[in-house]
């Protein structure tokens, strides 16, 4: 089973709350920094991460980066989950 809201906002489609899909999203990077061990990012991750720039869009984030927005969301997801980024209201 999926979640329809998910693939909704994935697609680009606001949700019944009018909330922002994902894709449009501007990720601002924070000032911690970058992690090592076990949670060190592979070059694909510091290439998406070297995009967000409190200006772009996920959307945009995942062109420049030639990635599919499904990755590019899950790089922003562990951004996210690190600190490495914040996703303003």
């Amino acid at each position: 089973m999926f979640d329809v809201s998910a693939v909704a906002t994935v697609a680009g489609f606001r949700d019944t709350l009018g909330h922002v899909p994902l894709d449009a999203y501007v990720p601002v990077r924070t000032t911690r920094a970058l992690p090592s061990g076990d949670e060190r990012l592979d070059v694909t991750a510091l290439y998406v991460l070297f995009h967000v720039d409190g200006r772009t869009s996920v959307r945009d984030i995942a062109h420049a980066t030639n990635l599919s927005l499904p990755a590019t969301i899950e790089n922003v997801y562990r951004f996210l989950g690190l600190g490495l980024v914040e996703l303003p209201v």
